[in-house]
């Protein structure tokens, strides 16, 4: 019996745990995929629903109440080709590139800091 009339008794033995609770890299990771998408979806949506472009002349004569009188043709041709798919190449290569950078971070340097 204890000062104040309880007695402690250990049920079971605790034992130490060798491997780090956390941060769980699987969960981490997922959260931080689903989440990633979730605001890249998120901004797709947002833009498409701000987006205040005319598509079609019937969407000018429409929106505005003017009569279009003439339009200028879309120029189709391999540079503005090339350079439309350098753009694209760039814009890849720069998002893999922010992956790889935050991947290498989370991955490697991050569990090396505690």
């Amino acid at each position: 019996m204890s000062e104040i009339g309880m007695q402690i008794r250990i049920r079971k033995t605790p034992h130490l745990v060798y491997r780090p609770v956390e941060p769980d890299k699987m969960k981490l990771t997922l959260m931080g995929v689903v989440l990633s998408l979730g605001i890249g979806l998120g901004l797709v949506i947002l833009a498409i629903f701000l987006d205040r472009s005319f598509n079609s002349v019937q969407d000018i004569e429409r929106t505005l109440g003017l009569t279009v009188i003439g339009t200028l043709p879309v120029i189709q041709d391999d540079h503005f080709e090339r350079k439309k798919k350098v753009r694209i190449l760039r814009w890849v290569t720069i998002i893999l590139g922010i992956v790889a950078v935050g991947a290498v971070g989370f991955l490697v340097i991050y569990p090396r800091l505690g």
